[in-house]
């Protein structure tokens, strides 16, 4: 029996979708936003296609009576992406002679300096790429669990569990990207607490909802879940804003079962930018700046 290579719909829509995250520096992108006028059915269907090919894995998310549809892409579709653009292009490419090639590189890079020196926003901001992994900072913050943060570190002692508590703080651009960009800072502080494992307790969304109430009277206001993981970590990213001071957040709630074990962690990051920017994009800072390693499983976040 012949196995055919599974069929990838919405080539086009997948091209889309890498373009974003190289440029977004975030490995997620929500379909519902590439493609606003897709039902949710379909995209579902288009997002379980590219899981059977071996491109990642779809996620459902729901916030403010909405559901959307995200795909955390892996190396194999921007892989598959980087052939169909060779497959595309590679007739004009064979037909430029190697000269022509010399010389339309030294004209671009002589356009590019001048337009550098001209606007310096094209200059690429030391200060908002991230460092090697290897030079965050970071520390131990129950066992086996270890958090980095490509920012400021400090620690503290928790007065409840006596485990340590993290503080993290950066200073960050929402529109990185444009000729305006609008400064900001991010405040994480991050804890564990450990206790025995228990199925009805390694759940999320069941934390979350506990306290969904008390914090709404506080005046956080969810806009969006993100919900992932497998039988050993799971996780739920809930962003939101509040009025009163202005600002976002990205509260997620981190669980991973280590045997006999259950290490329940809160990272809770606030973002607060000037009064130009109008909606950030926080998760992806999130993710760019602060991870956590697991050193007994082979799943980091």
């Amino acid at each position: 029996m012949i196995d055919f290579p599974p069929e990838i719909p919405e080539e086009k829509l997948l091209k889309k979708a890498v373009r974003w995250a190289m440029r977004h520096r975030y490995h997620i992108p929500t379909l519902s936003d590439l493609e606003p006028k897709k039902p949710f059915s379909e995209l579902t269907a288009i997002g379980e296609k590219w899981q059977k090919a071996g491109f990642g894995s779809m996620f459902i998310g729901e916030g403010d009576g909405k559901r959307w549809v995200s795909f955390a892409l892996n190396d194999e579709a921007r892989d598959y992406v980087d052939r169909l653009n060779r497959r595309s292009f590679w007739g004009r490419v064979r037909s430029v002679s190697r000269s022509d090639w010399i010389s339309l590189g030294a004209l671009i890079v002589s356009f590019l300096a001048l337009l550098v020196a001209a606007y310096p926003i094209f200059a690429q901001n030391p200060a908002m790429t991230p460092r090697p992994l290897a030079d965050w900072p970071g520390a131990e913050i129950a066992e086996g669990v270890a958090f980095q943060g490509d920012g400021s570190v400090t620690l503290e002692a928790s007065e409840e569990t006596g485990l340590p508590v993290v503080a993290f703080w950066r200073p960050v651009l929402h529109d990185e990207d444009s000729r305006y960009p609008v400064a900001g800072r991010m405040d994480c502080r991050i804890a564990a607490s450990e206790g025995p494992f228990d199925e009805a307790d390694f759940d999320p969304e069941a934390r979350h909802e506990a306290v969904v109430e008390a914090r709404r009277a506080k005046g956080f206001i969810d806009m969006e879940r993100l919900a992932s993981g497998d039988d050993i970590v799971k996780q739920l990213d809930v962003t939101g804003r509040r009025n009163s001071p202005r600002s976002y957040y990205v509260l997620s709630y981190i669980m991973a079962r280590d045997g006999a074990r259950l290490i329940d962690i809160r990272r809770n990051c606030t973002f607060v930018f000037g009064a130009a920017a109008s909606k950030p994009d926080v998760l992806p800072f999130v993710n760019r700046y602060t991870k956590l390693t697991f050193a007994f499983s082979e799943q980091d976040t």
